[in-house]
């Protein structure tokens, strides 16, 4: 099973971490990061790092970042450049809750990245056009 972390700017990672808790329970292999603001970047990378290698069970981890070309987005992608990390490593970037919980929902099963972006962009609608059909 892949573990999963959530990284974001500010306290969106801890909010949607406790949003899944409240769907799905306690999970194993799960955290969060947040970067917050005057954090040293060097902090957060060490940070990262030690989580990365807590949620790790052997079969990789899952990271999903709030905002693509974000600062933890960015920092997340640079570790593919470590050979250690290459093969370890998921990003899934842009995430919402639909996202998330999906993947926790079938972390056992097959990865498929393609179908977690089509429920992160199937999740996302107009309630007011929904409401007027």
């Amino acid at each position: 099973m892949r573990g999963i972390i959530i990284a974001s700017h500010g306290k969106f990672a801890e909010g949607m971490y406790d949003a899944i808790k409240m769907f799905s329970g306690e999970l194993e292999n799960f955290s969060y990061i947040s970067l917050l603001p005057d954090q040293d970047l060097k902090s957060f990378i060490e940070e990262l790092k030690n989580k990365i290698d807590k949620v790790d069970s052997g079969d990789g981890v899952v990271v999903f970042c709030d905002l693509l070309y974000g600062t933890p987005s960015n920092i997340v992608s640079s570790l593919l450049k470590e050979e250690i990390y290459k093969e370890k490593l998921e990003i899934i970037s842009g995430i919402n809750l639909a996202t998330v919980l999906e993947y926790t929902n079938t972390r056992n099963e097959i990865f498929d990245r393609n179908k977690l972006l089509e429920v992160g962009k199937a999740s996302i609608a107009s309630v007011n056009d929904i409401i007027e059909k």
